[in-house]
């Protein structure tokens, strides 16, 4: 069983700490979730935030 992570997608002229939760999905490692993340970003063609769910500490992925 995984982590819970969640994913934001950026949005125009909107904070981060605004912006809802997108998906929120079980990951069992890093570079799984990187992956996700990275997927995520190439279908949304923008900037994505991940986090552990119940964690602030955000991490950004800009796949294009």
């Amino acid at each position: 069983m995984g982590t819970k992570i969640e994913f934001r997608v950026k949005q125009e002229k909107i904070d981060w700490e605004d912006t809802p939760v997108a998906i929120t999905v079980e990951i069992d490692n890093l570079a799984n979730i990187t992956d996700f993340a990275n997927r995520l970003s190439k279908m949304s063609e923008t900037k994505i935030r991940w986090n552990y769910k119940g964690c602030s500490q955000g991490h950004y992925v800009n796949a294009n």
